[in-house]
């Protein structure tokens, strides 16, 4: 005979079969651990997206605030200033042109349809 030694499986011996309302409340625990957990996850990755948003606030007004202290170093703080308020001038005379314009097609509409209601014969063709 060699001497090779056969290994054999090891085979855990079966638990009894446990009854399924214990089974269901053991899984009904795990669910609710598991839960805990995930919520626990939940609430730090909250708190770490909290403080990185607070972080990118932070660094906008810091970057904002250099910004606006080298436009008004180099001068031209005041000269964007005023193109910024002649486009805003201009957008507000364009929407005041097209709010006179819709108003005008509202009221065209309206006579239209009044013109129409007060003469069916007219809309029916006769």
């Amino acid at each position: 005979m060699s001497e090779a030694t056969e290994q054999q499986p090891v085979v855990e011996p079966q638990q009894p079969a446990a009854t399924p309302g214990a089974d269901f409340a053991a899984q009904v625990e795990l669910l609710k651990a598991k839960n805990a957990e995930l919520i626990g996850e939940r609430r730090k990755d909250k708190e770490k997206f909290e403080a990185l948003e607070a972080r990118i606030t932070e660094l906008q007004e810091r970057s904002n605030k250099q910004r606006q202290a080298k436009l008004a170093e180099s001068g031209e703080h005041k000269a964007l200033w005023e193109e910024a308020q002649k486009t805003v001038a201009q957008r507000e005379a364009e929407l005041a042109e097209l709010r006179a314009a819709m108003e005008q097609q509202s009221a065209k509409a309206l006579e239209q349809q009044v013109r129409a209601t007060a003469t069916p014969g007219a809309a029916a063709g006769c």
